[in-house]
């Protein structure tokens, strides 16, 4: 694993405690790592994963146990804006959504794409995963994106709550 700074922060490596979950790519979680340990150093080796065959998608920091900022691989991005939707834990989704946000904030995951995000909460329930994902959007609209892509922006993301609206009358 390897750790790194922030923009605008201190740079200080820290120990921390995190658990690691894998999935497939139909967003089922098929493996829990608990309490792995990374270094107060920028590279922790994990030689326990030596062997393993590499999951479709891998969540650093599931159950939300560590703090920090953490990126989502390439291959994880791809498999959770197709089935964010079917993960099963509440606070794996949060803590996925919350890893999209930030990357999105530090122009790590163009904004221009987070509608994919959006549209795996359809049938999401929970309050506070959708507001989450609704101030991203308003976000984003406001200070992210190209001003060209704006009113199509606004025009899908009206149709997408405008219809889950209408789904759950």
């Amino acid at each position: 694993i390897r750790q790194s700074h922030c923009k605008h922060a201190d740079e200080i490596f820290r120990r921390q405690c995190i658990n690691i979950a894998f999935f497939n790519k139909e967003g089922e979680k098929t493996e829990e790592l608990e309490r792995v340990t990374i270094n107060a150093d920028e590279l922790t080796d994990l030689p326990f994963m030596v062997g393993k065959k590499k999951p479709d998608a891998i969540l650093l920091n599931s159950g939300d146990w560590g703090y920090g900022h953490f990126i989502l691989d390439k291959e994880s991005i791809e498999v959770f804006e197709q089935s964010l939707s079917k993960v099963g834990d509440n606070l794996d989704r949060s803590v996925i959504i919350s890893q999209f946000v930030f990357m999105m904030h530090q122009l790590e995951y163009p904004a221009v794409y987070f509608p994919k995000v959006m549209h795996q909460i359809a049938d999401e329930k929970n309050q506070n995963l959708i507001d989450s994902v609704w101030n991203a959007l308003r976000q984003a609209q406001l200070s992210l994106l190209p001003l060209e892509t704006v009113p199509k922006f606004n025009k899908e993301c009206a149709d997408f709550f405008f219809a889950k609206a209408k789904n759950e009358a």
